[in-house]
C-alpha cells in the first residue's frame, strides 16, 4: 500500500513538473510583442492563427532565414534541424524549403513526442 502511494505521488510530482516546464516555455502575448520589432511583418502570428495552416498556405520555395523568422528560430537552428530530417533540398549550394512539408514534419515531432511523454507515464 505505501509503496503504491508513493508511486502516485511520484507520477503526480512530475506530472506537475513537466506541466509547469511546458507552460513556463510557453511565449506569453508580451513576449510575442516584444519580438514583432526585430521580425518581417510576414513573419509575426495573427491573433488566433494556427502555425500549421500559415505554413500550409506559403506555396513557394522559401530560404531557411525566412523559415527561421516564420518558426521564431534561429537561422543556425533551422540548418541544425536539416540534419535532423528537415525536409529541404539543395539548389546548388544554397537550401530551399517547402513550407507545407515543414508543417506535416513539425506536426510528426509533436506527435511523436507526444507519444514519447504518455509512455513514460503510463510506465
Amino acid at each position: 500500500m505505501g509503496d503504491d502511494l508513493l508511486a502516485d505521488l511520484s507520477r503526480q510530482i512530475l506530472a506537475d513538473l513537466v506541466r509547469s516546464s511546458l507552460l513556463g516555455a510557453l511565449p506569453t502575448e508580451s513576449a510575442s510583442r516584444a519580438r514583432q520589432g526585430r521580425l518581417p511583418k510576414s513573419a509575426v502570428l495573427l491573433g488566433g492563427e494556427d502555425l500549421d495552416a500559415r505554413l500550409r498556405a506559403i506555396r513557394r520555395w522559401i530560404t531557411p532565414k525566412e523559415l527561421a523568422a516564420l518558426l521564431h528560430w534561429h537561422q543556425e537552428t533551422v540548418y541544425r534541424r536539416i540534419k535532423d530530417g528537415l525536409p529541404a533540398d539543395r539548389d546548388g549550394d544554397r537550401w530551399k524549403i517547402y513550407p507545407p512539408t515543414v508543417a506535416d514534419w513539425l506536426r510528426e515531432r509533436r506527435e511523436a513526442r507526444q507519444l514519447l511523454i504518455r509512455s513514460k507515464f503510463l510506465s
